[in-house]
């Protein structure tokens, strides 16, 4: 440990040591368990802790670096909301403009952040989280054709996600799903699906090229969620011009959302 941090962490003789382990961790830990809540205590409300669609470095690190030992409980929670806000957009942000989120890609970000936010007043916390969103080149909306890719497809659930449990609940539903929709298992998992079939037949009068219907196809603003799998039925079709009798295979999907 450095000496700038010994100083810092205020660790000048052993007993400084001992109340280190003893209270000051056991402050940290726990502030940090009120980011573990199960997903029915979870609302979009109370943006207490942030899922991601794959891991950013020390999410729970940072947010629990403006915390001081004196702080009620009221500006903990408040302090933890902030910094979980600025990861949510921070996230999106490099999501919709194809840029990393991995390990490798943000950890020296984050570590400048939580050096940078380490015990911050709530005013100072929020103009220095301002100030590093302010930075960012890109912002959402920058990206005029985002869509789906072979890597992105987890992203795209992350933010359909976030838009549709939004949406929801600024339409009158009684709880959040977003857990569910980025989290589910077996057949309570939510599926991203496009709107339209891939039949580009069906779209010929609206697009010269193949390539220009599979490009609006594959557009975040052409997708929803499924929770029921796909269900594949034969059926049998006349074709009314040639008198003969064909077999086509369609897609029955099932209801969309909940």
């Amino acid at each position: 440990m450095g000496p700038g941090n010994v100083t810092t962490l205020e660790l000048e003789k052993s007993s400084d040591y001992v109340r280190f382990i003893e209270k000051d961790f056991d402050f940290i830990l726990a502030s940090i368990r009120k980011l573990f809540v199960s997903p029915t205590e979870y609302t979009q409300a109370s943006n207490m802790f942030i899922i991601t669609p794959k891991p950013v470095h020390t999410p729970i690190s940072a947010s629990s670096r403006p915390l001081l030992k004196t702080d009620p409980d009221e500006i903990i929670a408040k302090k933890i909301r902030m910094v979980a806000k600025y990861l949510d957009i921070l996230v999106s942000r490099r999501i919709m403009n194809f840029r990393a989120i991995d390990y490798s890609t943000m950890q020296y970000a984050m570590f400048i952040l939580m050096k940078d936010i380490r015990g911050a007043e709530p005013k100072i916390l929020e103009d220095k989280l301002i100030s590093n969103l302010s930075k960012e080149k890109e912002e959402i909306g920058s990206q005029k054709n985002f869509a789906l890719t072979k890597m992105n497809r987890k992203n795209i659930q992350y933010l359909l996600a976030r838009i549709t449990d939004y949406v929801e609940l600024q339409s009158g539903s009684p709880s959040s799903h977003f857990v569910d929709y980025t989290s589910g298992e077996g057949t309570k998992k939510f599926e991203v699906e496009h709107v339209w079939a891939n039949h580009y037949d069906q779209h010929s009068h609206e697009f010269d090229q193949i390539s220009d219907f599979e490009g609006y196809r594959n557009r975040f603003g052409a997708f929803s969620f499924s929770r029921s799998p796909l269900m594949q039925v034969s059926m049998i079709f006349l074709t009314k011009k040639s008198g003969s009798i064909t077999r086509r295979r369609i897609f029955l999907r099932g209801p969309f959302t909940r």
